[in-house]
């Protein structure tokens, strides 16, 4: 059996928008309990791991200046679905009283994965190596790098 839509039924193309941000932020989260004590990454998923007080209340003055730099315009906030930038944003969001913003939660916006070093000098051994080779170009063992490169 075939089915058909009759041309009349369907809605005309609707014409693109101009969707493009007058200006584009980027806010990394703060201060995270990982961030302070990188043992906790051996016990804890890091997608889990929440931000400090400090941490908090960077995210809370980062908050203000967003609201000082763009008044009342409309904002669409990237978020990844780790805990620390959701907590970042909430505490914007309580900073800034924007009126009109929407979420967007983009698993493609999240820390690279460097495994889960159960020993610390393993762990300090491929930190001391990323830094001489630099974040963009290193690769840890078995995984990729950013560019797909090899490291030194």
């Amino acid at each position: 059996m075939m089915c058909s839509v009759a041309a009349n039924v369907l809605s005309p193309p609707i014409a693109p928008v101009n969707r493009r941000p007058k200006r584009i932020f980027l806010v990394r989260h703060g201060e995270s309990a990982g961030n302070v004590d990188r043992s906790l990454y051996r016990v804890q998923p890091d997608n889990k791991l929440e931000l400090t007080e400090k941490g908090k209340r960077q995210a809370f003055e980062a908050g203000k200046k967003l609201k000082q730099e763009i008044g009342d315009e409309n904002v669409l906030f990237y978020v990844s679905p780790y805990v620390r930038t959701r907590q970042t944003l909430a505490e914007m969001l309580e900073a800034g009283s924007f009126r009109d913003y929407s979420v967007m939660e983009n698993p493609h916006l999240r820390e690279q994965e460097f495994g889960n070093f159960q020993d610390p000098k393993k762990f300090d051994h491929y930190t001391r190596e990323r830094e001489a080779c630099g974040w963009f170009y290193h690769r840890m063992p078995g995984k990729w790098s950013v560019p797909s490169g090899l490291c030194c």
